[in-house]
């Protein structure tokens, strides 16, 4: 199976996360299971404003290669990168 197809379907498996202990990995993209406020996040493609602090709502898939993340509070899934 093709690279973007196991990310897409993360058959490359992910983490659930709904603590505040910090994660390091190489994601492909984080999807939000309940709202979620990051107090920290390593995402270089994510020009603009921080957003660190902010609540994303349940639903939301940020996609884009993200290498760490706490959250304040909520509930996500981190989608590994398929290597």
């Amino acid at each position: 199976m093709e690279q973007i197809d196991k990310q897409s379907f993360a058959q490359s498996g992910g983490v659930y996360r709904n603590t505040t202990t910090a994660t390091t990995g190489e994601f492909c993209g984080i999807l939000v299971i309940d709202a979620a406020v990051f107090s920290a996040i390593d995402f270089p493609e994510l020009t603009g404003d921080s957003i660190v602090g902010d609540t994303i709502p349940a639903g939301v898939f940020l996609p884009g290669q993200i290498k760490s993340f706490t959250l304040a509070s909520g509930k996500v899934f981190a989608v590994n990168s398929s290597s």
